[in-house]
């Protein structure tokens, strides 16, 4: 069952929409109330940390209800309603079955490596999966993909299959072609603990092997540049010999000799030279400069993300909060409708306590992974033949790591995928926590029944949520439109707000539309702005619109798009005198936000068109 959900939420762009994980969460929960049967069975025992992360979607519930309770709010707990209940599924797991489950994970994830080269041709731009030249895989978010393909080599490598192991080129092949530069560079870090660990087990020849699977995975990633059927067939060869070496490994076959040592220094020559290749090929492509441009623009984020914070740390800004709340704080141009920081988006969604709870979690699983990684069964550092006690633990840990790290600045934690793999390895560390081991399992089958109620909630959110969008995008019939207008949940949620606007001024209503805004006191956004601005147009009220609209500049100061469409419907209706010089007073002063800070070093910045 766990395998299967992977798969799903991998095809099903990652489990980025949250309904998608809610309906992950609830299928989860009956195989975690087996996985706890046969947990008394075998005499498994965990810690009681396992069910610390129910607090969570429980806390998003909280967050949602105090901000006023809407289908955005309801539905967005639905993906820690998974984390939670795999941190359960795992550590409650007989560690046979979890070394299984991961080594599934790893061939998963090797597959889809070969599907990604596929991915790689710009022929299948039009679908997401290829975009500018980077592999953005099913995820259709190259940076997610990068880390996704990150993990999986490092499951691989660390894996007791030899094949697996002869088969780490293939992530890393798809991780070069993601070129995201965060996945790269902790990448390059994780080789460190790869290559040491392998060269204590397996000595010299392990080096050679990670050498030669790095510089046929910078080969791959340049014959893909030149023609993808090349990329492709020349993996498929290596693949092919992979096979037939692993069919005809021996535990002999690793033991050392004098020439291993001189042979992976020559190897490692010269994928040092095809490293520096490729890192001017980047430099070249222009490739640097973007992501050097795409890590100021989070930094910046990440410091307006903290003046929200400043607003209500204790609860939040409410569940989805940032998609909306952003352009009201933003110091330079950007649009961002998930804040690159993971922790911070847990923060604003539903406050501090929430981010405890996680970090308490991950650092009693990062603490159990330290004890059986670094040391042995017999609770000595491992040497010689004991490294083999610790070297599936270094899979997980490494992983951890990765996940970990990498939240700092993406939107990892929107991927449903992505929550229940890093819950998963979370898991495997709190298996080795000795606080609470003799749990009662009734408490935690109450968890989990109370982690399924809440998914179950979130999984209805997103289905009414989606029921209410259809209905509006019913054409021609102000009954349906009217219907969800009257729903409070509709009524209360932002996008829908905006929906229920664009859907009344597209029919041909705009009166009711205004009614609907003065009723709820609209607008909450520079969009809702603009819709109700042109529906005042449309009632001839030229002075309720430039009122509108000119709030809505004053609300959101670096919204160029809505500059624009301003100035648009200013040369249409014609604007008065005191409306311009408002407008190009607003105008004046957010030209000058692009004069501090970390703006100039900015170069996507536009100028804010200005009128006479």
């Amino acid at each position: 069952m766990p395998l299967v959900l992977l798969v799903a939420l991998l095809v099903l762009r990652g489990g980025y929409a949250p309904a998608v994980s809610s309906l992950a969460a609830l299928a989860l929960c009956a195989f975690g109330l087996f996985s706890l049967v046969d947990a008394r069975r075998t005499g498994t025992k965990a810690s009681l940390l396992v069910i610390l992360p129910a607090a969570i979607p429980l806390l998003y519930l909280v967050s949602a209800l105090f901000h006023g309770v809407s289908y955005s709010g309801l539905e967005a707990g639905g993906r820690w309603s998974l984390f939670a209940v795999g941190i359960i599924l795992s550590a409650t797991m007989a560690s046979t079955r979890r070394q299984w489950l991961f080594q599934s994970v790893a061939w998963i994830g090797v597959v889809s490596s070969a599907l990604g080269l596929v991915m790689a041709d710009s022929a299948f731009q039009f679908l997401g999966w290829s975009n500018a030249g980077r592999l953005q895989s099913l995820f259709q978010y190259a940076n997610t993909a990068g880390i996704w393909f990150s993990v999986v080599a490092v499951l691989s490598w660390f894996s007791e299959s030899c094949l697996l192991r002869r088969l780490v080129y293939l992530p890393i092949s798809c991780l070069l072609l993601t070129q995201s530069g965060g996945s790269l560079a902790l990448s390059s870090i994780a080789l460190v603990p790869m290559a040491v660990v392998g060269f204590r087990k397996w000595g010299a020849k392990a080096l050679i092997s990670l050498e030669l699977q790095l510089f046929c995975a910078i080969v791959i990633f340049f014959a893909c540049g030149a023609s993808s059927v090349l990329g492709v067939l020349f993996a498929g060869v290596l693949g092919v010999a992979a096979c037939l070496l692993g069919r005809r490994h021996n535990a002999a076959s690793h033991k050392p000799s004098g020439n291993h040592a001189l042979l992976a220094v020559l190897v490692a020559v010269l994928l040092v030279v095809l490293g520096v290749v490729l890192l001017i090929f980047l430099l070249v492509s222009g490739r640097f400069v973007q992501a050097s441009q795409t890590m100021i623009e989070r930094i910046v984020q990440i410091l307006d993300g903290l003046g929200l914070v400043a607003r209500s740390p204790l609860l939040g800004i409410g569940p989805d909060g940032w998609r909306y709340a952003y352009r009201e704080v933003q110091s330079v141009q950007y649009t961002a409708n998930a804040i690159h920081c993971g922790y911070l988006q847990i923060v604003l969604d539903a406050g501090v306590m929430p981010l405890v709870v996680f970090i308490v979690v991950a650092g009693s699983a990062l603490r159990g992974f330290c004890r059986a990684a670094l040391f042995s069964s017999e609770g000595q550092r491992p040497s010689g033949d004991k490294v083999g006690d610790s070297w599936c633990a270094w899979g997980p840990f490494v992983s951890v790591d990765l996940l970990l790290a990498h939240a700092l600045i993406d939107i990892d934690f929107q991927f449903g995928l992505v929550l229940v793999l890093l819950a998963l390895l979370l898991g495997e560390g709190l298996s080795h926590v000795r606080f609470g081991e003799a749990f009662e399992r009734p408490l935690v089958a109450s968890c989990l029944f109370l982690v399924a109620l809440l998914g179950a909630v979130a999984c209805w959110a997103g289905g009414a949520k989606a029921s209410a969008l259809a209905r509006l995008a019913e054409m021609g019939d102000s009954r349906a439109i009217s219907a969800v207008a009257t729903d409070p949940l509709a009524a209360g949620d932002v996008g829908l707000q905006t929906e229920i606007l664009r859907a009344y001024c597209d029919l041909g209503e705009p009166e009711r539309a205004t009614i609907f805004a003065e009723l709820h006191e609209l607008p909450r956004s520079g969009e809702q702005a603009l819709i109700i601005g042109r529906c005042y147009y449309a009632l001839g009220d030229r002075d309720a619109a430039e009122g509108v609209l000119l709030g809505g500049l004053e609300r959101e100061p670096l919204y160029i798009e809505l500059y624009e469409a301003v100035a648009q419907l200013f040369d249409t209706y014609g604007a008065s005198e005191d409306a311009l010089a408002r407008y190009n007073g607003i105008a004046g002063w957010a030209g000058g936000l692009g004069d501090g800070g970390l703006a100039p070093l900015l170069s996507n910045q536009r100028e804010i068109p200005r009128l006479h």
